[in-house]
């Protein structure tokens, strides 16, 4: 059984709702959240390998799926832009690549949330296939409001987050 990072029985998917769509979202595992995806042929370049810019994609899914999982609604945050709310982006990302994925090939896109600032959220994030590890990244995120500054991560939305802060211990020992 998963549990949630205080011990409990984890919503897996993040979602009160059956609807079948959210196991598309991936899944929680303790403080790692795992999407699984397969590669497709769109994926690929003219050398038959996931084309590298790719991996960014699958990472943003991952990132996205995280913040659906533990309950913050970008449609919502989408919506309520201009207002009292925050967007989501990305302002750095330092990425190594180790091996490559193929078309066929299932993936796991794993994302840690390892820091959270007043504006800003630090991911690590791997994309695995089994246990070999092809790409991983640092990826640095800052909440902003609708003129593009910089703006406090808000309480309600830091709330759901600071559960999946990973300690420093736990970061260190984590195996990613």
């Amino acid at each position: 059984m998963t549990t949630d990072s205080a011990g409990e029985p984890a919503d897996t998917l993040g979602h009160n709702s059956g609807s079948p769509s959210h196991r598309l979202d991936g899944l929680i595992d303790g403080l790692c959240h795992v999407l699984p995806l397969r590669v497709y042929y769109e994926d690929t370049d003219a050398g038959q390998v996931v084309y590298y810019a790719n991996y960014l994609k699958f990472m943003e899914r991952g990132r996205s799926n995280f913040l659906r999982c533990v309950g913050v609604d970008q449609r919502e945050m989408l919506s309520r832009r201009g207002q009292d709310d925050v967007l989501f982006v990305v302002r750095r990302v330092d990425i190594e690549y180790l091996a490559s994925a193929e078309i066929e090939d299932e993936l796991e896109v794993r994302t840690q949330l390892r820091e959270m600032g007043g504006a800003k959220l630090v991911m690590r994030q791997t994309v695995k296939k089994g246990p070999q590890t092809l790409t991983k990244a640092e990826v640095v995120v800052v909440s902003v409001k609708a003129q593009g500054r910089p703006a406090r991560i808000p309480d309600h939305i830091r709330k759901k987050l600071q559960p999946y802060v990973m300690a420093d211990g736990a970061a260190a020992n984590e195996k990613g």
